[in-house]
C-alpha cells in the first residue's frame, strides 16, 4: 500500500441516510441552497506499508459492517459538481478511535498498518458556489475548530 490511503465506509444503497438529511436542514437554515449533502460517511486514513490483502482484511473484518456498508479505497468525487469535505482531528489531538484501528488490525495479524485516523466524510453537490464555500459552511457547522479541521476533496484538485 501506499504510505497513506483513506477508506470510506458508506452504508449500502437504499439505507437511510438521516446524518444528510440533518446537514441538509442546516444548509436550508443558512440559505445555502445551492449546496445539497448527498451522504455521509466514516473515513479511515491508514498510514504503513500495508499489503493489498492486508487493506482487503482490515476494510471487511473491521471496519465496514458487510451487511448494511460498503467501502472505497481512495475514492474521489465522480464530477465537478460533487465534493468531499473531510473534517478529521487536528494534529496532536488524541484519535481514541484511530488507535483502536490499530489495535484491533494487530489482534487480525496485519502488523505493518503504523497508525489510523478517524473522521467524517460529507458528499456535497455544488451547483453555482464554490468549494470554499462548502468549507467555510463545513467549519461553522460540522466540526469543532478548536479539535477539528476540514479537507476539501475535488476531481482533479485538494484544497
Amino acid at each position: 500500500m501506499p504510505e497513506s490511503i483513506v477508506v470510506s465506509v458508506n452504508p449500502k444503497p437504499g439505507r437511510h441516510f438521516s446524518s444528510a438529511k440533518h446537514v441538509n436542514h442546516l444548509l436550508n437554515a443558512e440559505h445555502l441552497a445551492d449546496i445539497q449533502c448527498e451522504r455521509t460517511a466514516n473515513i479511515y486514513r491508514l498510514e504503513g506499508e500495508c499489503e493489498a490483502d492486508e487493506i482487503q482484511k482490515i476494510c471487511t473484518e473491521l471496519l465496514a459492517d458487510p451487511v448494511a456498508e460498503t467501502y472505497a479505497v481512495s475514492e474521489l468525487p465522480d464530477s465537478a459538481e460533487r465534493i468531499f469535505a473531510d473534517v478529521w482531528y487536528k494534529k496532536g489531538v488524541t484519535d481514541s478511535v484511530g488507535e483502536s484501528v490499530v489495535r484491533a488490525s494487530r489482534e487480525l495479524g496485519v502488523e505493518s498498518l503504523n497508525k489510523a485516523y478517524a473522521g467524517t466524510r460529507y458528499l456535497f453537490r455544488i451547483r453555482t458556489v464554490q468549494p470554499k464555500q462548502v468549507a467555510e459552511f463545513v467549519s461553522q457547522n460540522l466540526l469543532n475548530p478548536l479539535v477539528q479541521e476540514c479537507e476539501i476533496i475535488q476531481r482533479g484538485a485538494n484544497s
